[in-house]
């Protein structure tokens, strides 16, 4: 009698624990998206674009592609730049308020919140009305924009320990600015129309850096040097390189090809380029070393649009049309759509 009692119980906990870890198991795969909440660093990392003045993210690495959803981030306005420092997890953007008006505002990605930090209401901006191209610099320490006074640019630095505001183009440039980025720690590079001017933080002074006959519709930083999207007369646009002296080609497109957006690499090894064909009307995407080198077209099928490295350099995102944001292995050359967005506005990064 003693030994069925002892069975017994046994039996009944055996039952009572396996019950247990299945409802237990159940109820937490049910409830706690696993890939999200356990991850190693590349299944936690984040796209995030703009669509219908809101930012939005996604998991790009979640194993099972029926829990990957985009979750909004911020109500913004229209977002035209950003730039992103991956150690304090700030975002910087440029948006356009409904009054038509552009300010930069700030987002923490650590707990998301936001604040407007340059408009007409920040102190000592008042007298200025337009706030565009956030830019951080190389040690991410400081932040460059562009504030609009009247019919004149102004290149402003945002100090982040110091929490000071430097208007660093005053009284030694009084002319307009379409874009900046920077050189190197005490240079930033800025542009109007066709020239590009250095401007020396230390030496508080401006220098024409390049005059060019071609239209220059964008630059970034390279590998020792700028990278730049310039137009012809023909409107057929293509990359160069410039080190300060020598200004080379690093594609040589022709009509009815043109560069329309571009990519550089975390390690500035590798550009991503997407290249429309006016005549068909449709995009690919080309991959080339930032020198020149080993130019190949990597898409011929999905019309893709503004490309995106992944922080590890292996991978591209980008959007196409109609169909959602897909994901280039560049090893492989192979395409998986990882969530279906029949339009969005852009994507602005991998982090």
């Amino acid at each position: 009698m003693q030994l069925k009692t002892i069975f017994l119980i046994v039996i009944l906990f055996i039952i009572f624990s396996l019950t247990g870890y299945f409802l237990v198991n159940r109820y937490f795969s049910d409830h706690w998206d696993i890939d999200k909440y356990f991850t190693n660093d590349k299944k936690s990392q984040q796209i995030i674009f703009s669509q219908d003045n809101n930012l939005y993210t996604i998991s790009p690495n979640i194993s099972d592609l029926t829990k990957i959803s985009k979750n909004r981030l911020q109500s913004t306005g229209k977002v035209v730049k950003m730039t992103y420092d991956r150690k304090s997890s700030l975002i910087y953007y440029e948006s356009t308020n409904s009054a038509l008006k552009s300010e930069i505002w700030q987002i923490d990605l650590n707990t998301n919140k936001s604040q407007l930090m340059f408009s007409s209401q920040t102190a000592g901006l008042e007298n200025f009305m337009q706030f565009s191209t956030p830019v951080f610099s190389p040690d991410k320490s400081k932040l460059a924009f562009i504030g609009k006074l009247g019919s004149k640019d102004c290149v402003f630095t945002y100090d982040h320990k110091t929490k000071t505001l430097t208007n660093v183009s005053d009284k030694i440039y009084n002319d307009l600015i379409s874009d900046l980025i920077w050189l190197n720690a005490n240079t930033i590079i800025f542009k109007k129309e066709n020239t590009l001017y250095a401007l020396d933080l230390v030496k508080n002074n401006v220098a024409e850096y390049l005059n060019n006959s071609q239209k220059i519709k964008r630059i970034e930083i390279g590998q020792n040097n700028l990278l730049l999207l310039m137009e012809d007369e023909a409107k057929t646009a293509n990359l160069f390189k410039y080190d300060g002296t020598n200004l080379t080609a690093i594609t040589g497109f022709t009509s009815p090809k043109t560069v329309l957006s571009f990519a550089v690499s975390a390690d500035f090894n590798q550009i991503a380029m997407e290249v429309n064909d006016t005549q068909k009307s449709a995009s690919s995407i080309f991959l080339a070393k930032t020198n020149g080198e080993n130019l190949l077209e990597i898409t011929t099928k999905i019309n893709p649009q503004n490309p995106v490295f992944a922080p590890s350099d292996d991978q591209i995102a980008v959007f196409v049309k109609n169909e959602g944001i897909q994901l280039i292995n560049l090893a492989t050359k192979k395409t998986q759509k990882i969530i279906n967005e029949p339009k969005i506005d852009q994507i602005f990064l991998w982090k």
